[in-house]
């Protein structure tokens, strides 16, 4: 095996119970596996006329999405831009940084109503030059 290529076993995360319906049977309209992958994210978007930023952290990821844990949770289908740096490997000296623009698909909330993260779908993603 070439000592170069790195070898990831990526596991997708477990069931929550947003995947179940009431029947019990599980139901999942993701297309991608979706990958536990805890890393800081600044997110922005516009809403009512505002520019509003914010910071959080992902719980999973994907190509094609993510789920994103933060303080202030943009609204169901707000447009917005991500930023984050992917995790280090074999001991790389610099992070490739990432850039998404990204449409809000689903906001969860806490038994108080209070939002506690959101579901984006990417629209465009950018590995970006350090």
């Amino acid at each position: 095996m070439d000592p170069n290529r790195i070898r990831v076993n990526w596991r997708p995360p477990a069931a929550s119970p947003a995947d179940h319906y009431s029947s019990g049977t599980r139901m999942d309209a993701r297309r991608t596996v979706r990958y536990a992958l805890e890393i800081d994210v600044r997110y922005a978007w516009t809403e009512r006329g505002v520019e509003r930023e914010s910071r959080g952290r992902t719980r999973d990821m994907s190509p094609k999405g993510a789920f994103v844990v933060g303080p202030v949770c943009p609204p169901h289908g707000s447009k917005l831009t991500m930023s984050f740096f992917m995790p280090t490997m074999h001991g790389d000296s610099q992070s490739p940084q990432v850039q998404a623009e990204s449409q809000v698909s689903r906001v969860d909330s806490s038994k108080n109503g209070r939002p506690t993260g959101f579901s984006v779908t990417h629209v465009r993603t950018i590995l970006c030059a350090q």
